[in-house]
């Protein structure tokens, strides 16, 4: 269960803002604090289901040296614990401890840039829950998937998925549902909300907390504790984007998770004409149908990639394409210990005990 004093906090969220605004020592923070982390004070009190999942992981096991913050900042955060009725230093209390020096941390590093803006920190423990995980993506930049505007990454993600099944709609003609329709694209491009992918078990976690570069450290806390417990669950998929987050990789054990490392979508333009590079290549590696190739596999169910920003309809005709598509790769791969060819340009490659598609553009 989630750890009390969260939900205590929730419904008195003036007790959080007074603990930071002590704790940083500043009468007039450009922020308040339950503003910064909204996602854990909302307006009616009551934290997100989704939410508490995170926060119940964050509870058993998440450490933070509470020597990163002066002894009278972590002193701010005791107190508050102890108004409660908490001690610190129980078992039962260390992880939520730690998490909330985390945060005051975080908040004192936010004041010291002059930040003043709502960037949806840590609004991806909403999209879905910790159990329901079954996608992960690492983004080194500071689109959040819920933002209602324009972010040239996201289209250029949302470019590849296009690429993608229009390839395999060309050279697999029975699976056209697959296909992402243009007005559904154009749509998904102009507000780059990624909700649909993130209700499905989709999660997209930045390798940066916010743009502001000096943050990295603090982001880079909670994204290393959230991969190794994402390791521990059965069966996952991981995409790293990005030179900045390949390290991260090895966190993830390769024989029992689908792991793949791509170039971050805002270099692909320049980076795609340099030689050796395929290992890397969005086009060539087929990210979107591997993942759902992989979640085959080990039996679980798709992704439906065209449902975007909004549920669409027939996405249940759309499952089944998948699965009739993979259980056909795996009638033809019954026989096989190598590299086969599918579709006439697809070509299905096994790696750490698990298939892959391959796509070769000569054909």
């Amino acid at each position: 269960m989630v750890h009390e004093i969260f939900k205590n906090l929730a419904r008195e969220p003036y007790l959080a803002d007074e603990c930071a605004r002590n704790a940083i020592q500043v009468k007039k923070p450009g922020l308040k604090f339950t503003k910064v982390f909204s996602v854990f004070y909302p307006s009616d009190g009551h934290v997100d289901s989704n939410v508490k999942s995170w926060l119940n992981l964050i509870s058993k096991t998440f450490h933070f040296d509470k020597k990163r913050l002066s002894g009278a900042s972590a002193w701010e955060v005791e107190k508050l614990f102890r108004r409660f009725g908490y001690t610190p230093t129980a078992p039962e209390n260390k992880g939520a401890f730690s998490f909330m020096l985390y945060l005051v941390w975080i908040y004192e590093k936010l004041e010291e840039s002059g930040y003043d803006r709502n960037d949806n920190i840590f609004k991806f423990m909403s999209g879905c829950s910790f159990e329901d995980v079954n996608v992960q993506k690492d983004i080194p930049s500071s689109g959040h998937a819920f933002h209602d505007s324009v972010c040239p990454s996201t289209t250029k993600i949302l470019d590849f998925l296009n690429y993608e099944t229009n390839k395999l709609c060309k050279h697999a003609q029975d699976y056209w549902q697959l296909k992402i329709f243009w007005k559904v694209l154009r749509g998904a491009k102009y507000n780059c909300n990624l909700f649909g992918w993130i209700e499905q078990g989709v999660l997209l976690l930045n390798a940066r907390l916010t743009v502001e570069k000096h943050m990295e450290e603090a982001w880079g806390l909670l994204t290393h504790f959230l991969i190794e417990r994402l390791n521990e669950k059965r069966h996952a998929a991981f995409i790293f984007l990005g030179r900045t987050v390949t390290d991260y990789a090895l966190l993830v054990d390769k024989n029992r998770h689908f792991v793949m490392n791509l170039y971050h979508p805002s270099t692909y333009t320049y980076a795609n004409h340099s030689v050796g590079n395929k290992d890397l290549d969005w086009k060539t590696n087929l990210p979107f149908i591997n993942v759902n190739y992989y979640l085959h596999q080990v039996g679980k169910k798709p992704i439906d990639w065209t449902s975007i920003g909004w549920k669409r309809s027939q996405r249940g005709t759309r499952m089944r394409d998948w699965t009739n598509l993979f259980n056909r790769l795996h009638e033809a791969a019954r026989w096989k210990t190598d590299t086969f060819q599918f579709a006439g340009c697809f070509y299905s490659v096994p790696a750490h005990g698990f298939w892959r598609l391959q796509f070769c553009p000569r054909n």
